[in-house]
Order: structure tokens, then C-alpha cells, then sequence
């Protein structure tokens, strides 16, 4: 019997994002280890994050976060 052995390359660290995915902040802050409000607060102005309003539902404003792979990946340079 011939056992073969593969190998496998580590996971890179410098990008943890696959740069063609979209993310949700709760993906984001997870992958990062921060807080998901941080996560909110840091992305909400980068460009190429798409925020998507919720209809109105009063006085609060709603938003959801898609955060592009490579937007993620920038800034996860930044704070490494």
C-alpha cells in the first residue's frame, strides 16, 4: 500500500479575505477579531463598501454593510 502525502500551503496572513467575496460586517469583524460596531463605524465611508438602507421604519436609520474582499484586505494592512 503507497500512502501519499500531500502538501498544503499555510493560510496567508496578510490576506485573509478572498478578494473577490463579499462580506457582511458580522464576517468582517469576526475574520478580524473586532467588535462588529467597530467593524460598522471603520467601513461605513471606505469606498467600494456597499450600504444598503432598510426602509424606513421610523426615526432610527438602518443600514446593511457588503464589504468587497479587497476593501477588507486594504484595510486589514493597515491595522496589522
Amino acid at each position: 500500500m503507497e500512502v501519499k502525502i500531500t502538501h498544503q500551503e499555510p493560510p496567508d496572513d496578510r490576506y485573509p479575505f478572498d478578494e473577490n467575496e463579499i462580506y457582511s460586517a458580522k464576517e468582517v469583524a469576526y475574520r478580524m477579531g473586532m467588535n462588529r460596531e467597530w467593524v460598522r463605524r471603520r467601513f461605513l465611508n471606505e469606498p467600494g463598501v456597499m450600504v444598503i438602507p432598510s426602509p424606513d421604519s421610523g426615526k432610527r436609520v438602518y443600514r446593511s454593510l457588503r464589504i468587497p474582499g479587497w476593501v477588507a484586505n486594504r484595510v486589514w494592512r493597515e491595522y496589522r
